[in-house]
């Protein structure tokens, strides 16, 4: 299962997602807005996981599962 985040919640995102609910492996994590409110609604229509109101939030979020992967991409690779 692929996990994702949408920065930005306007008309673009809002076909991005339709489509998204498509693809079989793919699940809508996370959606930040610069309005906590926006964000929410946007999250309760698409069936987001999460709604933040900030796009550092998101990215905060994101950047530690990223840390996350490379360490466990390395440490398998390198027999740790």
């Amino acid at each position: 299962m692929t996990h994702w985040g949408i920065i930005g919640l306007g008309s673009i995102a809002h076909h991005f997602v339709k489509d998204l609910a498509l693809v079989p492996e793919a699940k809508l994590y996370g959606v930040a807005s610069r309005s906590l409110e926006k964000a929410n609604s946007f999250a309760s229509e698409y069936l987001a996981d999460k709604a933040f109101g900030s796009y550092e939030e998101l990215l905060r979020i994101l950047w530690c599962l990223l840390c996350i992967l490379l360490h466990h991409t390395a440490v398998t690779r390198n027999g740790l």
